[in-house]
């Protein structure tokens, strides 16, 4: 192997173990597909699990995590869509939802309004047990929560 071939398998090996700092196991961790309410606004999850904090003082409650989860959304409709990350929630086996908090990684998922064809990507970060179970993501279509979809992650 060649002293470029080296150096191209160590950094595709670095990138490889970069990933389980931020994912724990059985979490997603590839786009999966996009789930879509019946006005064309599409979610599409690309990875989830739990974050880190850089900064050593921001730490979660005592049994808790943040939970993160790299989203975007989509306006395969013909409307203009205002998206805000209070319409996803997390919800775990149990039923229990978890709001999203200000915190997590950047860039965090902003409110925007998106004409047509726009998308928008970010992070939406909640703080939820350390064994939570089966999480699923929430999507709230209404914005009120009586009207949602829910992804698995």
């Amino acid at each position: 192997m060649t002293q470029r071939g080296t150096v191209l398998l160590i950094v595709a090996i670095v990138g490889v173990l970069a990933v389980p700092v931020l994912l724990r196991q059985g979490h997603r961790d590839s786009a999966q597909e996009v789930e879509s309410d019946s006005d064309g606004l599409q979610v599409v999850v690309y990875t989830s699990g739990t974050w880190h904090a850089s900064d050593s003082t921001v730490v979660p409650a005592d049994g808790m995590q943040y939970f993160a989860v790299d989203v975007s959304m989509i306006n395969a409709g013909a409307e203009t869509r205002r998206v805000t990350p209070t319409q996803l929630k997390l919800e775990d086996a149990y039923g229990r939802e978890y709001d999203a908090g200000g915190i997590g990684p950047e860039p965090a998922f902003p409110r925007r309004t998106l004409q047509p064809g726009d998308a928008v990507r970010g992070w939406v970060t909640y703080e939820a047990p350390w064994d939570i179970e089966s999480p699923v993501l929430v999507f709230q279509l209404d914005g009120f929560g009586r009207t949602y979809q829910k992804i698995a992650l």
